[in-house]
């Protein structure tokens, strides 16, 4: 990706769809886990185009992040939300968060939130920073929003090329 070689396939977007194969790709994790997901997609969403695969890997690494960082019996929920020209999908955990001064590291390839390796947590430290640059490469942008002891938010925006 660094060297410019990755190419996207836009497409017309059924979010939904893209959604739910996240989720399946996850489903044994999420059952081991036995963390509830839920997903609340409103009607009528405006066209939206990505290359389905890329938008699929940005989610799910999402949701592996989330998955990771919350206990059994925790909730993640998959939100969208559609705006002026852009569609937010909010991924929301009730996981352990990330310290205040972490926020711009995790986005940093190969590292890792100090919580993530004090408990010997999975991952090298990729998945944030390639989930933006996807991100980035569609015209949009990943945020993360995150309060210790309550979970983290992490909104993947996408412009859906109205105004």
């Amino acid at each position: 990706m660094d060297a410019g070689k990755l190419s996207l396939a836009i497409q017309p977007l059924d979010l939904p769809t893209v959604i739910s194969q996240s989720i399946q790709i996850l489903e044994k994790r999420v059952l081991d886990a036995r963390i509830g997901i839920s997903v609340t997609i409103p009607e009528n969403l405006p066209a939206l185009e990505g290359d389905p695969r890329r938008i699929n890997q940005i989610l799910v690494n999402l949701l592996s992040n989330s998955l990771k960082h919350t206990d059994p019996t925790g909730t993640i929920e998959v939100r969208v939300s559609a705006y002026a020209g852009f569609v937010d999908i909010a991924v929301t955990d009730t996981g352990s968060g990330i310290p205040p001064d972490e926020m711009d590291l995790v986005f940093v390839p190969f590292e890792r939130s100090r919580d993530a390796v004090r408990l010997a947590k999975e991952g090298t430290g990729l998945g944030l920073p390639l989930a933006r640059e996807l991100a980035r490469q569609h015209g949009g942008e990943l945020t993360l929003s995150s309060e210790m002891g309550v979970g983290t938010t992490a909104t993947l925006r996408l412009p859906t090329g109205e105004s």
